[in-house]
């Protein structure tokens, strides 16, 4: 059984504006193709949309159930990640 795509929140963290616009930006268009092949609806594609909220600081993330860290693969980036006392409250 295919899981209903609106019963998931996804919170993206970024403190750059750009990338996470980029992004989404990213995954209206994979929807639109997934439209077009009869994939899902334009309906669900925009419930799913729907259910993507940014945000630039940790706590707004408190909520979540399951992080996942997908930061570029930059050492001194992730190091500064999984130091950040904000970060350490969420695992």
């Amino acid at each position: 059984m295919a899981q209903d795509r609106t019963d998931i929140q996804v919170t993206v963290k970024d403190s750059n504006d750009e990338a996470v616009a980029k992004g989404k930006h990213t995954r209206e268009k994979l929807d639109l193709g997934s439209v077009k092949r009869h994939v899902f609806t334009q309906a669900e594609a925009t419930a799913g949309l729907d259910h993507i909220y940014a945000t630039k600081d940790y706590p707004d993330m408190s909520h979540c159930d399951l992080v996942i860290e997908a930061a570029v693969e930059n050492l001194e980036l992730k190091k500064k990640i999984f130091s950040n006392r904000r970060f350490k409250k969420l695992i």
